[in-house]
């Protein structure tokens, strides 16, 4: 993720809107959130990946690390895909 993938990825989170949103913490469909994120990376503490296609956000996986603390070995992964996208096999590489 970049600074300048802010209006795709709201894009992105508002086709969920209300059908699996709720289930986020954050409130994505508010562009203020997704500005922050994006003006305000660091990667030391969340790694972002998007996952793109036609040069549109069709899933986001990011790697949630504790800084400090017993549990700054372990890491918490989340991942939304855009309905869209769900179940479909990649295509097979030669």
């Amino acid at each position: 993720m970049r600074k300048d993938d802010e209006k795709n990825f709201h894009q992105f989170f508002c086709g969920h809107a209300g059908a699996r949103t709720h289930v986020i913490k954050h409130r994505v469909i508010e562009p203020q959130v997704i500005r922050d994120w994006c003006r305000n990376i660091d990667l030391g503490r969340n790694l972002p990946l998007l996952a793109l296609m036609d040069g549109k956000i069709v899933a986001d996986a990011t790697l949630h690390q504790q800084l400090g603390g017993w549990k700054r070995h372990i890491g918490r992964v989340s991942v939304l895909v855009h309905p869209k996208y769900r179940g479909r096999a990649s295509p097979a590489r030669s």
